[in-house]
């Protein structure tokens, strides 16, 4: 099996596994442990296919790695985490600007392999940014720029997926589940986040988070994979 011959695919499933546990748990010092190892093992996928590449496509998904990797950095950081609001909110921004520039990664290289918007598609999923902007920004105002602006950002990768399952020509799956497995990962963000209180439900949300996380990011680095 690949996992076994690749072992940045097993440290992949490892990490995932772990990390997943641990938010559920909400074992903050174990998740700054390895949520970054799953960046990690996506970084040795783009190694193991570096000469099959052409350089800007290696720049693209290193570049998607990183930021995704930095993103996770920060959001377990001590200050999102604290109880000071202000400072919790600018670092949910900032690491939104972090997977921000992961997501504009991802989006030139489906350009790149031939993606393109579909108007209905983008319509539909225009509909569903605005609707939970709103809700964001009634709740709490500072995450306005996280939910609209990166929230537009996951928004066209799941476009891009989606829409490419419409076209007669360069569809591509792992890309389609992984873009849209990412956007569900981020809603439930936003939804534990404003209506979970509880530790139960936290929990059970975690893991739905977590695990659509996780599986996003490895369809999407495999589905935009061009050595493979």
């Amino acid at each position: 099996m690949r996992i076994f011959s690749q072992p940045e695919r097993l440290l992949f499933a490892a990490s995932s596994t772990v990390a997943t546990a641990a938010a559920a748990a909400e074992q903050h010092r174990l998740l700054r442990v390895f949520k970054p190892l799953i960046g990690v093992s996506l970084a040795g996928t783009v190694a193991r296919g570096w000469r099959r590449r052409q350089a800007t496509d290696n720049a693209l998904l290193l570049g998607a790695v990183a930021g995704s990797t930095c993103g996770d950095v920060i959001l377990q950081s001590p200050k999102a985490l604290g109880e000071d609001a202000k400072a919790s909110g600018n670092s949910l921004n900032s690491a939104a600007l972090a997977f921000g520039v992961a997501h504009v990664c991802y989006q030139v290289s489906a350009w790149r392999q031939g993606a393109r918007a579909h108007p209905g598609v983008l319509a539909v999923h225009g509909a569903g940014l605005v609707g939970l902007a709103s809700q964001a920004a009634r709740h709490d105002p500072r995450v306005l720029p996280a939910a609209a602006g990166y929230g537009g950002l996951v928004a066209m990768t799941s476009v891009l997926g989606t829409s490419g399952l419409l076209a007669a020509r360069n569809k591509n799956s792992r890309f389609a589940a992984g873009s849209v497995l990412f956007l569900v990962s981020d809603a439930l963000i936003l939804l534990r986040r404003m209506y979970l209180q509880r530790n139960l439900p936290r929990a059970i949300a975690e893991v739905g988070v977590m695990s659509t996380y996780t599986v996003a990011q490895r369809l999407l680095v495999d589905g935009l994979d061009s050595s493979q």
